[in-house]
């Protein structure tokens, strides 16, 4: 008989949350015990983010279910060596695969309702296959890499599919379906063959990996193999067979209990001597507080990034800035005013409008689905020496870092995304001017929300 090594969790209506009723679902989160892990999210209304994360130990996986409306649930999936697949039914659903490195294929399918699908920093070393329902849906690659093939069906309505500093090793199909859809490949490797693209509509818009745009019925479409299907989405792939429970061994028949000897009358016991009564305990004397920890300056800081910025005397609150940038990303959420309120922010301890509030704005428009901001998502999911609440500088933040000599990149002549907006089309950014002197840095400018820009996050402490 094989043995079975299956961890699974079976979620019924349980979610922690207060004031949270939960409807009546099943939610299964399992690895099987060829490491295959499968996860399978019931129907739901309304929205609901499953966020697939490192837990920097070998082949462990972490998760979070999360409710828009404050119900969520969290754990660990152990020994995924194998494949994976990922299903959500029908409701407005967000997946998001962060800083993973994951060895097997991978397949992804959202149920009918507005969708996102977030791959960022994730490496998957064999074939990748994402399939959503209709309505209006998001596909993201942000500096991710794919070892295979790549496979993408979006089906039908308004749908976009964006990459950014992402390596493709295998040959790629995207298929759009009807509507009017958008596919942006820039700064996007292709290294074996030119993607396909199926059934481009006249009204789709598109961007190549030279930054070329153009609608789908220009000439100049020569990036692309275009395959004309008239509008048809392939059929999708049935899902596979969960793999049967291994028969439990029968069990071994009980051998018959010997009988019992008759128990030897006990003799009387002596009375016991009256026990002398206890000294009482002196009090223990309290435990002296433990004083905060407490930095300086170009510290390291709890999560491990550099401290900017002392928010007391002691030096035991302060802001701490990662010490890389997180790539390239588009502060998004175009068209939509997030923050109206920005210019009114709150200052920290030493009189500095923060971009934390911003940054929650923008981060709970993701788990709603109002709109999408990659370069804010990028920073509530770095994790640093194990601590999350990571956020985007205000543009007062930056300037601090700025003048620190803290805003260095590889990207000659980049700029820093700030979380503060300027209106709803435009967000501040510090430029580098001169990466060998960070302290050569222009004036703050305003910059169209859908431009690619280094996120670089903070931490107060």
């Amino acid at each position: 008989m094989r043995k079975t090594n299956t961890s699974k969790l079976l979620v019924t209506g349980i979610i922690c949350g207060l004031g949270f009723t939960a409807p009546a679902y099943a939610d299964s989160i399992r690895v099987n015990a060829k490491g295959n892990a499968r996860i399978v999210l019931s129907a739901h209304s309304g929205y609901r983010t499953l966020e697939l994360y490192s837990t920097h130990t070998q082949n462990e996986i972490g998760y979070t279910v999360s409710h828009y409306n404050g119900g969520s649930y969290h754990g660990t999936l152990s020994n995924v060596t194998g494949n994976m697949k990922i299903v959500t039914r029908d409701g407005h659903d967000t997946v998001i695969l962060s800083d993973l490195v994951l060895n097997g294929n991978v397949v992804i399918r959202t149920g009918n309702g507005d969708d996102n699908v977030v791959i960022n920093h994730t490496t998957i070393d064999k074939n990748l296959r994402v399939v959503t329902g209709n309505d209006d849906d998001y596909v993201e690659f942000s500096s991710a890499t794919i070892g295979y093939s790549t496979k993408i069906y979006t089906q039908n309505d308004h749908d976009e599919v964006f990459s950014t500093t992402s390596t493709f090793g295998g040959a790629v199909l995207m298929n759009l379906g009807r509507g009017w859809d958008h596919l942006d490949l820039t700064y996007t490797t292709f290294l074996t063959a030119r993607p396909k693209l199926i059934g481009a509509g006249q009204q789709d818009t598109f961007t190549d990996f030279n930054d070329n745009s153009y609608l789908a019925g220009d000439p100049i479409l020569k990036s692309f193999e275009i395959i004309d299907n008239k509008g048809k989405v392939d059929p999708v792939d049935p899902v596979d067979p969960v793999d049967p429970v291994d028969p439990v061994d029968p069990v071994d028949p009980v051998d018959p209990v010997d009988p019992v000897d008759p128990v030897d009358p006990v003799d009387p016991v002596d009375p016991v001597d009256p026990v002398d009564p206890v000294d009482p305990v002196d009090p223990v004397d309290p435990v002296d507080p433990v004083d905060p920890a407490t930095y300086n300056l170009g510290d390291t800081g709890p999560g491990g990034g550099i401290v900017f910025s002392l928010l007391n005397e002691e030096g035991s609150a302060g802001l701490e800035v990662s010490t890389g940038d997180l790539g390239l990303a588009s502060y998004g959420c175009a068209n939509v005013d997030v923050d109206p309120n920005n210019a009114t922010r709150p200052t920290n301890g030493i009189g500095v409008p923060t971009g934390e509030e911003s940054s929650n704005l923008l981060f709970a428009a993701n788990a709603s689905g109002t709109c999408f901001s990659a370069a804010a998502q990028a920073a509530f999911s770095y994790i640093g020496n194990g601590l999350d609440g990571w956020t985007l500088p205000s543009t007062d933040e930056l300037i601090v870092l700025r003048d620190a000599g803290l805003l260095t990149s590889s990207n000659p002549g980049a700029a820093f995304w700030s979380a503060t907006e300027d209106s709803a089309q435009n967000a501040f950014t510090v430029l580098v001017t001169d990466p060998a002197n960070p302290l050569d840095l222009g004036d703050t400018s305003t910059t169209d929300k859908l431009t690619n820009a280094l996120v670089l996050p903070i931490r107060r402490f």
